[in-house]
């Protein structure tokens, strides 16, 4: 199967003022093949999260390269980059990350919104995912009025909005009881079946086994893969 994320000798390197600069991420490896479930699991501070925003295409690296689907992104402009961001990948968050004045209809409809796709296409699109997720009765409701667990599918709906290849969730199930937990990696793991690639980071040994590999991360660099 072809890769879908190439990471070659990537590192980032953060100004920590009169203390010098500090190196988040040391000559980071790895590949990413279309359609796998990984899960990076490492201690705080290993580098997961700076990490997540290098395969997220939110942050450019200090040296190294970032390949997506041949796309190297040292070649491409801010707004190339985003472009290919808003195509390519959709964010689920510990947080959830939703806004909770508007309806869940609304949040799932935002990435649609700026990306410009047309009105009709976009409400269609929208109420399709929510009723995927489970949440055809509660696309009305403003998530303020929602469980956690719902909060985390209107979220799931979101990340699908534009179709993306790459799911990448950061703590996915952090905020969660068990029961809404194991909801919300069923519906991970049918995303999976249809062919997305996930990328979970997790400090849950339970969830981590339920992918296809683990990637271990301490200190910036990769012990395991």
């Amino acid at each position: 199967m072809e890769d879908i994320l190439t990471l070659k000798d990537l590192k980032k390197t953060y100004n920590i003022g009169k203390y010098g600069s500090f190196d988040v991420l040391k000559k980071i490896n790895l590949r990413i093949r279309k359609g796998e479930f990984i899960a990076i699991m490492g201690p705080s501070g290993a580098g997961k999260s700076t990490l997540l925003h290098m395969i997220g295409l939110l942050d450019r690296p200090n040296s190294g390269e970032v390949v997506i689907d041949d796309h190297n992104i040292e070649d491409l402009s801010n707004r190339e980059l985003a472009l290919l961001r808003r195509k390519k990948v959709g964010f689920v968050f510990q947080s959830f990350n939703l806004m909770p004045r508007m309806t869940a209809l609304n949040n799932v409809l935002l990435p649609a919104v700026y990306a410009k796709k047309p009105r009709r296409e976009r409400i269609e699109r929208a109420q399709e995912l929510l009723k995927k997720v489970g949440l055809e009765n509660r696309m009305h409701h403003k998530s303020s009025e929602m469980s956690g667990g719902e909060k985390q599918r209107v979220a799931i709906a979101r990340a699908l909005m534009n179709d993306p290849d790459i799911i990448l969730a950061d703590e996915p199930t952090g905020n969660l009881d068990s029961a809404s937990g194991e909801g919300v990696m069923k519906l991970f793991h049918k995303l999976h079946k249809e062919g997305k690639t996930i990328i979970a980071v997790t400090h849950d040994t339970s969830i981590a086994k339920q992918a296809e590999r683990i990637v271990q991360i301490k200190d910036g660099k990769i012990i395991s893969k």
